[in-house]
């Protein structure tokens, strides 16, 4: 199997458009250094760049030009106008750098979405996510995939998948690595299959594998493809494009490699140490993706010195699942060659490490790689809080290109930290955070609402502890806690207060779940407004950029964290932008499957709108004030309407609290 399009590798939407997406580019690098030529695909990007464009979404109008008035045909006609020209303007230096055009461009490409959304039924397009608005059983999810009429992902493989390739083809790859991208991916598995029925289609990826077990979940997925790749893929796609190569039908001898037959009699072989040395590994191949249009001025491309973290600890955490026991790293020498074939090879400008996390050491280590060879790169990582932070070595972090950290802080409680066996205590968080501010990077701090053992008073020192350095915090997100697959909290969930899980028939990473105590906690949303008005720069991130790895590009530029006035002049700006979508405010009063009431605050004066429209406000406007946020006004959270949280429509149509800069204001409808 020596041709190239033999054997071919895709990557599915809906990801990210900035940079590839690192494991195909591994895998490529590996079967061709064993002989196996293959292609990659990154069709999420093709996809994306395909449905905003002035041809596909003028036809899209044409289509469903019976679901809009008039007034909505001419908003999305200036939209479908200018898209062309946003999209390429977009990876353009100078406009990238312009607040006013950046902002106008996310505002039109928002809308291209939600104009996506309303014409496809069920769906819901964003810049950084796609849902279907059904259960995701698979009697749902197998009728969406053959609706093939309406399905918006088919009629675009038909349009950018080669035929002549596909019938040329023997094995295609999929990385499927999210519960968003199963859906497209069963598309492409089923557009494949309508071409071409003989080709070998198999499924790799870390979602899969966090639910092999569950044997509901997968034999039914088999309809769509022939084999599953468990855990690391390298050695097991290898051993299985051999064996297809020298006809062996069965997967029955192949480690990691499960087909349908093997899997119903529970016959296959996994083996948690089959994998590769990281030493070993080749370097990532990108040239299949050299000449695609990623929505970044300056290149970005991934890159990892370890796969597994090496604390591994966390109770709550799932991401080591189907990793080799044990963390190995990239030695110094394999580094430095490889960071220096990806600044002089790829041309690449900004380099994104997607490690887990790097210990303090080996973070030195890549500082004095750059700075020996005086590589003046942008650079951006994960961290745990260590002590090893310390001022001297995020210092020379800022040195060496360092403009951005994400931490996963969790919580300021120590009890919390405890329980979620995280290993550094809220003094350690504490002096990482304002060191790596010190040096001028610019830190993203993650924290998980409603651990199962958090008390109110753990909430409370987060906000003590978040207002006693807001000064130096730059962004923060909060998510609900979820109980994830294989993760120490499931296992042990009597130690965490969790009564019990509700099982499902769902394709989710996470558990429902109830608990012992029965404490209500209230909505992560109403928690991120409070750190918002906490931490004002966090807009910057959160709503400002379009997409986060846009942040690190302009910290490049603009050193906002040693100069911090300009990132309130950089917000500002923006604002400025938006005072045509700022007149009015709206609250949510009731929402189902076909549509949405909404009130106005300003004319008290409610009205019936299409999911589409609501997605454009809240995309656009950024004034649509929902349940979650009328409970939180700048100084205080109105504890009354906490109680009565059940009973929120009523208040919403009885009275209306909202809160705009520092004014409370209140009306009676």
């Amino acid at each position: 199997m020596k041709n190239n399009n033999e054997v071919k590798l895709i990557f599915p939407p809906h990801w990210c458009p900035t940079h590839p997406y690192l494991s195909l580019p591994c895998l490529k690098g590996y079967l061709e250094e064993h002989g196996i030529q293959c292609s990659m695909k990154d069709l999420s990007l093709e996809c994306n760049n395909f449905m905003l464009s002035n041809n596909y979404l003028s036809q899209l109008l044409m289509e469903n030009s019976n679901r809009f008035n008039e007034k909505e045909k001419k908003l999305y006609s200036n939209m479908i106008n200018e898209i062309d020209d946003i999209i390429i303007k977009m990876s353009n230096d100078d406009n990238f750098y312009n607040s006013t055009f950046y902002n106008y461009a996310k505002n039109i490409i928002d809308l291209a979405y939600s104009f996506i959304s309303i014409c496809h039924e069920k769906l819901t397009i964003e810049r950084n996510n796609l849902r279907y608005d059904i259960d995701m059983r698979f009697s749902e999810i197998d009728e969406i995939v053959n609706n093939t009429e309406e399905n918006l992902y088919y009629k675009i493989y038909e349009d950018i998948l080669d035929t002549d390739e596909l019938l040329n083809c023997k094995v295609i790859g999929i990385s499927l690595v999210s519960e968003e991208q199963l859906i497209p991916s069963l598309i492409l598995c089923k557009y494949i299959r309508s071409i071409n029925d003989s080709i070998h289609i198999f499924i790799g990826g870390s979602y899969l594998s966090k639910m092999i077990n569950d044997e509901n979940l997968i034999l039914p997925l088999y309809n769509y493809f022939d084999t599953i790749i468990i855990d690391e893929g390298e050695k097991a796609v290898l051993n299985l494009i051999s064996g297809l190569i020298n006809n062996i039908s069965s997967a029955s001898s192949l480690k990691n490699i499960i087909d349908k037959e093997n899997y119903q009699k529970k016959e296959y072989m996994l083996s948690s140490d089959f994998h590769c040395s990281m030493e070993n590994l080749p370097i990532p191949v990108f040239d299949d993706y050299s000449s695609l249009n990623y929505w970044s001025p300056k290149k970005i491309l991934p890159y990892f010195i370890s796969r597994k973290c090496y604390w591994n600890k966390c109770s709550f955490c799932q991401h080591d699942s189907g990793y080799a026991n044990g963390t190995t790293f990239k030695s110094y020498e394999k580094i430095k060659s490889e960071i220096t074939t990806y600044i002089l090879e790829y041309k690449t400008e900004v380099i994104h490490f997607i490690d887990s996390a790097i210990p303090p050491k080996y973070i030195s280590s890549i500082c004095d790689i750059l700075l020996e060879e005086n590589y003046n790169i942008t650079w951006y990582c994960y961290v745990r809080a260590e002590k090893g932070f310390t001022l001297d070595l995020a210092k020379k972090m800022k040195e060496a290109g360092c403009v951005k950290v994400y931490i996963g802080v969790e919580s300021f409680s120590d009890e919390t930290l405890i329980s979620m066996q995280k290993g550094v205590s809220s003094k350690d968080i504490k002096n990482a955070l304002l060191n790596f501010d010190c040096a001028g990077i610019w830190t993203h701090s993650f924290m998980i609402h409603g651990f199962p053992t958090e008390r109110s008073e753990d909430q409370i020192k987060n906000l003590i502890m978040i207002n006693s350095i807001k000064n130096s915090l730059h962004s923060i997100s909060v998510g609900n806690f979820l109980l994830m697959r294989n993760t120490s909290v499931l296992y042990n969930r009597s130690e965490f207060n969790i009564s019990g899980i509700v099982e499902s028939d769902k394709y989710s990473s996470h558990f429902d779940f109830e608990r012992y105590d029965h404490v209500n906690f209230e909505d992560a949303q109403v928690y991120q407004k409070l750190y918002n008005s906490l931490v004002p720069s966090t807009r910057l991130l959160n709503n400002t950029m379009m997409h986060r790895d846009h942040l690190p590009i302009l910290l490049s530029k603009i050193p906002f964290v040693l100069e911090k006035n300009k990132i309130q002049d950089f917000i500002n700006s923006v604002d400025s932008t938006n005072q045509l979508y700022s007149i009015n405010q709206y609250i949510l009063i009731k929402e189902d499957k076909e549509k949405a009431a909404i009130l106005n605050c300003f004319l008290k004066s409610s009205v019936t709108i299409t999911h589409g429209c609501l997605n454009f406000l809240n995309s656009n406007i950024g004034k649509l004030i929902t349940k979650e946020m009328f409970f939180y006004s700048k100084n205080m959270i109105n504890q009354e309407l906490m109680q009565k949280e059940k009973e929120w429509e009523k208040i919403v149509v009885n009275k209306v609290i909202i809160c705009h800069n520092d004014l409370s204001l209140t009306y009676n409808d």
